[in-house]
């Protein structure tokens, strides 16, 4: 059975549906193979909004899939840097640091896009 996120989620989709028997599992997960949380950040959110603008391209021709791809990874850092200051909004060493960690996460899934 479908598990929703939990209650005490900051995340912006808070009733994004974790479906573990959906037929592309890595797109119904949240953060794949990374933690969903950093700290006071929550990147459930972030990583939903990436996978589902993934999702929505992948009957695209690979030059067309690939460049639409390119646009979700960017938007993806974007809510992951949003998430660091919404999280660490006054604590800016803290907040770099989360930030540091978003720019991981977002190398990550550009890599895979440069790859596939």
């Amino acid at each position: 059975m479908p598990r929703r996120s939990s209650a005490r989620s900051r995340s912006p989709f808070p009733a994004t549906t974790y479906d573990p028997d959906h037929e592309q599992k890595s797109l119904h997960d949240y953060c794949t193979w990374s933690p969903d949380e950093w700290g006071k950040a929550d990147f459930r959110g972030p990583c939903a909004r990436h996978d589902m603008c993934i999702e929505v391209d992948l009957d695209l021709p690979r030059p067309e899939r690939k460049e639409r791809r390119k646009v979700c990874d960017s938007t993806f850092l974007d809510h992951l840097v949003q998430n660091c200051d919404y999280g660490y909004y006054d604590a800016g060493v803290k907040r770099r640091g989360c930030r540091v960690i978003a720019g991981h996460y977002y190398v990550a899934v550009a890599g895979k896009t440069a790859i596939s």
